[in-house]
This record gives structure tokens, sequence and C-alpha cells, in this order.
């Protein structure tokens, strides 16, 4: 027959019961046989953990117990990050169907032609003088541009 304060009895056991539980416990442990004979079993078990001979470690065991906890956390962190890319490209995939397609000049228009021509002018060429400013900041986008692939 079983008993049901056999979880009383291992937290009895592992000293884990409040005191006013444990004088409770106490005094039903002189008239339970089941919970008695489960006490007396976890003791004998704990007597024969506590008188085993504890074998050194190998040499570079500890080493490779610690190599494999990185190897592990590194695992977590990859597969954690692979998630977190997939996820930024379910937004941008969703972002791109939420753009609209006309009625927003700002999305839709074309860039100014200056910059389409300076892409394709030589050095030192100007067609146009009234449009200085514009090719003087596509000559500066364009130096930028050119220093950061050299860096």
């Amino acid at each position: 027959m079983t008993c049901d304060k056999t979880s009383q009895v291992h937290a009895y056991h592992d000293g884990e019961l409040p005191a006013e539980q444990r004088a409770a416990l106490e005094s039903h442990l002189d008239v339970c046989v089941a919970c008695r004979d489960l006490l007396a079993e976890l003791e004998a078990i704990s007597a024969m953990f506590a008188s085993a001979r504890l074998e050194p470690l190998p040499a570079g065991a500890m080493e490779r117990i610690e190599h494999a906890w990185d190897a592990i956390q590194d695992r977590a962190v990859l597969r954690i990050s692979s998630w977190l890319t997939a996820a930024a490209a379910a937004v941008l995939v969703g972002a791109l169907f939420l753009v609209p397609k006309e009625g927003n000049a700002a999305l839709t228009e074309r860039p100014d032609p200056i910059v389409q021509e300076f892409a394709v002018w030589t050095p030192g060429e100007h067609r146009d003088p009234a449009r200085a400013e514009s090719v003087a900041v596509a000559q500066f986008v364009v130096d930028e541009l050119s220093v950061r692939e050299r860096q």
C-alpha cells in the first residue's frame, strides 16, 4: 500500500520540509510503515553514495569538457542567429509587399537625372554649368564610396 505523503518523505529526507510539516511527518512516520520503509530506503541509498569511492578524472578530461561546453554554446548562438536572420528576411519581404506601388511620390520617383548622367561622365566633364552644385554633390558621393571600397 502506498501513502499520499511520499513526496513529503522525500522533502523530509532532503531537509527541505518546513518545521511545522516536519513535526507532523515525524508523528506520521510512527504509524505509517510505507513511509518509514521509504525513508529507510532513501537513507540507505544516501549512505551507499556517501561511501562510494570517487575516481579521479583522467588527464585532460576537464579541458575536453570545457571545450565541449564552449562548442555547445557556439552552436546555440549560431542557431539563434540563423533564426533571427530568417526573421529579418521575412520582415524585409513583408515590407516589400507593403510599399505602395503608386501614390507616394517620394518612393516612386526616379533619381535626379544629373546623378545618372554623372555616372557616365569622364572626370572633370561638366555639361551643364547651371547644375554645378548637383555635380559637386554627386562627385562627393562618388569620392566617399570609392574611399570606403579601398578601406
